[in-house]
């Protein structure tokens, strides 16, 4: 007898619907723990391609004062800051667990790259190949924060997502067209600000010996950058939303 209150949620908790309840019963059944580290394990030697827009993200703290008698805004007290590499730096570092190697392609901005706080925070088993926006900077997202609930307020985005000049994605395209027969699979981190143009796309889905996608639906892009734009892939990773946008 189990009296894991877990285990005891789970059977008698309605936590799921019924159609996923049972989907995922019949998953049990089939895949055990021994399946999931046998096919981690088979990735300890590949080496992986990883293309995608690097974000960096960051998070102001401030408490919220009210508001000013003059204006129709909340006044706040500034409390801390935070930064961290996320975008396509966060699933290199990842997928770096559990692999040989990732060589990351990503576009970097020649005005405010942020270059050597992105090298300090890469996982030592991921190489960095940055490409240049010539008139731009690294994209970032500044959140402020109420730390009390951890709310957030209201986000900045500091983003060049304009297209690249033609010769700017020449270079970067070559690049990998050159490298890609090199790795046992590609990973595409989409977030639609201005790095994948559609002879990428053509590229990787031709050439890949595998392709994971990733499309990624946000405020800059809603409704342009839809995973209907890969004709193959091997595996996506799409939530709910941007799977409802790619299927009207």
């Amino acid at each position: 007898i189990t009296f894991s209150s877990s285990n005891i949620s789970n059977r008698v908790l309605r936590l799921y619907p019924e159609e996923t309840a049972a989907y995922l019963k019949e998953l049990r059944s089939r895949i055990t723990a021994e399946d999931l580290h046998r096919e981690v394990e088979g990735a300890r030697d590949k080496r992986y391609l990883l293309i995608g827009d690097t974000i960096l993200d960051e998070y102001v703290y401030v408490e919220p004062l009210g508001k000013p008698a003059k204006e129709n805004i909340i006044a706040t007290r500034y409390t801390g800051r935070e930064i961290f590499a996320g975008g396509a730096i966060a699933t290199a570092n990842l997928v770096a667990q559990f692999c040989g190697g990732v060589d990351l392609v990503t576009l970097l901005g020649q005005e405010d790259s942020r270059e050597d706080f992105i090298r300090r925070s890469l996982h030592p088993n991921v190489r960095l190949v940055p490409f240049y926006r010539r008139k731009g900077q690294t994209t970032l997202k500044s959140r402020l924060v109420d730390p009390t609930y951890v709310k957030k307020l209201i986000e900045i985005a500091y983003l060049s997502d304009e297209a690249l000049p033609a010769e700017e994605q020449a270079v970067l395209n070559g690049w990998v067209a050159d490298h890609i027969a090199d790795y046992d699979g590609v990973i595409v981190n989409d977030f639609g600000h201005g790095m994948i143009d559609g002879s990428l796309i053509d590229l990787v889905t031709r050439e890949a010996k595998f392709l994971a996608v990733n499309a990624q639906t946000n405020s800059a892009n809603r409704g342009f950058n839809l995973i209907t734009k890969y004709p193959r892939a091997d595996f996506i990773c799409i939530d709910e939303p941007e799977a409802r946008i790619a299927a009207v």
